[in-house]
């Protein structure tokens, strides 16, 4: 019973996580192509380059954007389990505060990882 507790809270807050830093990271991305325009405009170099650009800066903006919105993801599910009364059903079914706390921190350092990984790309 608990695996699937588990597994869902892991999948409410992943793809709470997948959608935002994805909607976030295009419009960073977006701004940061229009801010790229001044390499064919001002500087003179070719489409290809600033395709290359544009695309070579999403994993440096998701890295950025990554702690951030995975913060929100975690505040929301917590926020969003509270208001259906979900973490009360929690506690009763025998899932101590320390155990949630514990998959949270699990889930928290495989996000870590992710963000290391993107940050030497």
């Amino acid at each position: 019973m608990k695996k699937l507790i588990f597994k869902k809270i892991t999948k409410d807050i992943s793809l709470f996580f997948l959608i935002s830093i994805i909607s976030v990271s295009i419009i960073v991305w977006i701004i940061q192509a229009v801010n790229f325009l001044d390499l064919i405009s001002e500087d003179g170099h070719s489409l290809k380059i600033y395709f290359l650009y544009t695309l070579f800066s999403l994993p440096k903006i998701i890295s950025k954007i990554l702690p951030f919105i995975f913060m929100i993801s975690i505040f929301y599910v917590i926020i969003k389990y509270e208001f259906n009364n979900e973490l009360i059903i929690y506690w009763i079914n025998g899932i101590t505060k320390l155990n949630f706390v514990n998959i949270i921190i699990f889930i928290s350092f495989l996000y870590f990882l992710l963000q290391i990984l993107l940050m030497f790309l």
